[in-house]
């Protein structure tokens, strides 16, 4: 993870590994099979820390329904400030899939389900409970708020001294008690 962040995808090759980490090439080929191998391997890791940590937090301290939907809100943004690194790879990796690495295609099209399928799965959840609006379409909004989380995170990677991050988080927080609480 800290390669493809700092040097980018491209810098991710066995030689480069082995002069870092001092594992050797045959080593890796043996775990991963290929770079895709590798590089599945770090989206799985992101994939699961990402459900551990914030889905895990959320589910710990905010309950459901909004709250639910505000805690990954919170947890999302708040876990660029504890460790970037995350999602600066999922960035990088996400951009590549794009442009230059259509392999990579599936397995960030899955990172970027769990995502939203947490978002919905608290909309739908409030929705149930009474705390979230009935009238709203939970699959299209876990994409809007998935976008509102990636745009801010590409923003304050690119600059995070231009990117007041708390204060950002707490407007997303506001925009989300305003469009879709009840009441």
């Amino acid at each position: 993870m800290q390669l493809i962040g700092d040097e980018g995808y491209r810098a991710l090759t066995t030689t480069r590994i082995e002069a870092i980490t001092g594992v050797s090439r045959g080593l890796v080929s043996y775990h991963f099979g290929s770079k895709q191998g590798l590089i599945e391997a770090v989206i799985r890791h992101v994939q699961a820390a990402f459900v551990d940590h914030i889905v895990g937090l959320q589910r710990a301290e905010w309950s459901c329904g909004i709250d639910g939907v505000v805690g990954l809100v919170k947890g999302y943004l708040g876990q660029l400030l504890n460790d970037p690194r995350r999602s600066r790879v999922v960035l990088i990796l996400t951009v590549e899939s794009i442009a230059g690495q259509p392999a990579l295609k599936a397995a960030i099209q899955l990172l970027n389900a769990v995502l939203r399928d947490s978002l919905r799965e608290q909309l739908v959840q409030g929705q149930q409970d009474g705390s979230i609006r009935v009238d709203l379409d939970p699959t299209t909004e876990a994409l809007v708020l998935a976008g509102i989380l990636r745009g801010l995170t590409v923003q304050w990677l690119a600059d995070p001294t231009g990117v007041e991050l708390l204060r950002a988080t707490d407007s997303v927080v506001a925009l989300v008690n305003l469009a879709y609480k009840t009441g």
